[in-house]
């Protein structure tokens, strides 16, 4: 049950001590065990109850302390930043476990602290998302039209394109809550590329006329 309601992840500490006295319990009440082991057994059964109950206070505790960070976390997930940035993600969900286990060790004077840290690098990795997701198609765009020497044939329109890259670019920087706006810069990023490119492709095609 306590697995089930996601407990490892707002209780890491509690819960290896609980599977901990649970392995012990389970170990002592065998068959032909001595009084003193069942005894013994009782006590470690108990002790699992308890730590069970102390790790949904520690949830409950988690739940208020670090709202803007579970909030944050339920937003990338949504995004996709698990799929996209899996290597990004889980480093984000080890500094947030790091977190939580300083609430479950009433270490409360590095918690504030901890979670500013884990909410900008939950920028940085919303905002590297939505690059890879809106962006790279731009940048991709960008390159073919490099690889086919645009900067040359077509130097006004490449450099146009270079340039509503780094807009759309420093704009997910900074404003990437404002998802349509970053669809819009992304877009236009795409379409001055794409333009530098057909244009390259064309002032190719009537030079070696």
């Amino acid at each position: 049950e306590a697995l089930n309601e996601g407990l490892e992840f707002y209780a890491p500490l509690h819960l290896d001590k609980a599977k901990s006295a649970l392995d012990k319990a389970k170990k002592l009440n065998k068959d032909k065990a001595k009084p003193e082991d069942l005894n013994q057994a009782m006590v470690e059964a108990l002790k699992v109850e308890k730590l069970l109950q102390a790790a949904r206070q520690n949830r409950d505790k988690v739940e208020k302390l670090l709202a803007s960070a579970l909030d944050h976390k339920a937003v990338l997930e949504e995004l996709g930043t698990d799929k996209v940035l899996p290597k990004e993600y889980s480093k984000g969900m080890s500094m947030l476990g790091d977190v939580i286990r300083d609430v479950e060790g009433g270490l409360l004077d590095k918690v504030e602290a901890g979670q500013s840290k884990v909410l900008a690098y939950f920028n940085e990795i919303e905002a590297d998302t939505l690059r890879v997701q809106w962006l790279s198609k731009a940048e991709n765009m960008l390159g073919e039209a490099k690889d086919i020497d645009a900067d040359d044939y077509a130097p006004v329109s490449f450099k146009e394109a270079e340039r509503a890259f780094e807009r759309a670019d420093d704009f997910i920087g900074k404003s990437f809550r404002d998802r349509e706006g970053v669809r819009q810069v992304c877009a236009h990023a795409y379409n001055k590329a794409a333009k530098a490119y057909h244009l390259a492709q064309e002032v190719k095609k009537v030079i070696s006329k």
